[in-house]
């Protein structure tokens, strides 16, 4: 979930993007909705443009210049599931389930460069600085 002034960007169990306008807390009103390849588990907001990490269906971005109509500008999708996103000027840090982490330079072109990987599992990302990743690495030395 990801907030942009009144405008709230939800990922749903039904694997959508749900765009709520909370210009009123009490009378919250969906606005937009966008089919996504898999489920949401984390939005973030840069600009206009939603990155999100979408499971199976990988790394997203959205243009939500118009929140009612918010549409998919690009899909990455890696060996297995995208479970977390950080951002951090210009990078975009993904945490790809087994394949460790990825980090993309111009997350938001069409085709990131990817510019490290890591070896090991990373299981949270959420809450803690970019730069401070815990990473599980069961089974490695």
């Amino acid at each position: 979930m990801a907030l942009a002034g009144a405008t709230v960007f939800v990922g749903t169990q039904d694997s959508a993007l749900t765009v709520v306008d909370v210009t009123q807390p009490a009378k919250p009103n969906v606005i937009g909705r966008l089919p996504l390849p898999d489920i949401a588990l984390t939005v973030r907001v840069m600009g206009n443009l939603l990155l999100v990490a979408d499971g199976a269906g990988g790394f997203l971005v959205i243009d939500a210049g118009s929140p009612k109509n918010p549409t998919l500008v690009s899909q990455t999708t890696f060996n297995s599931e995208v479970n977390d996103l950080a951002i951090d000027g210009n990078l975009a840090l993904l945490a790809e389930g087994d394949g460790g982490l990825v980090i993309l330079e111009s997350p938001t072109s069409e085709r990131p460069a990817r510019m490290v990987r890591s070896s090991g599992s990373i299981t949270v990302m959420q809450h803690i600085p970019v730069w401070s990743l815990w990473m599980d690495t069961e089974g490695s030395s």
